[in-house]
């Protein structure tokens, strides 16, 4: 499990499946935070596989900054994804509800 991905919540996600009944407010905001979430660690890896802020030179790297570059891509990808551009949480947020919804 890689850093970004384990900002989802599993235990929210399951209790929110688990539903058998229509979605309320607290299923449909639980759905709507995993989607952001979601949204959110999608992107990060999406940085982190570019190799966002992986610079060589004299003044640059060490330890530090190999320690910290994660938390910068996470805000990084919090920022692209408050943007609402991108669009993956809200499709996810709707296939979600559909799973959620009772079945006839």
């Amino acid at each position: 499990m890689t850093d970004a991905s384990a900002a989802i919540a599993p235990a929210a996600a399951s209790a929110i499946f688990s539903a058998k009944t229509a979605p309320t407010s607290d299923t449909d905001a639980a759905l709507r935070k995993v989607s952001k979430e979601f949204e959110v660690a999608f992107v990060a890896e999406m940085l982190k596989a570019a190799k966002l802020g992986e610079v060589k030179g004299p003044f640059t790297g060490g330890h530090g900054e190999e320690a910290f570059r994660s938390f910068l891509i996470r805000e990084y990808a919090t920022a692209v994804s408050e943007q609402k551009q991108l669009g993956i949480a809200d499709k996810l947020y709707e296939k979600l509800k559909q799973k959620v919804a009772p079945h006839g």
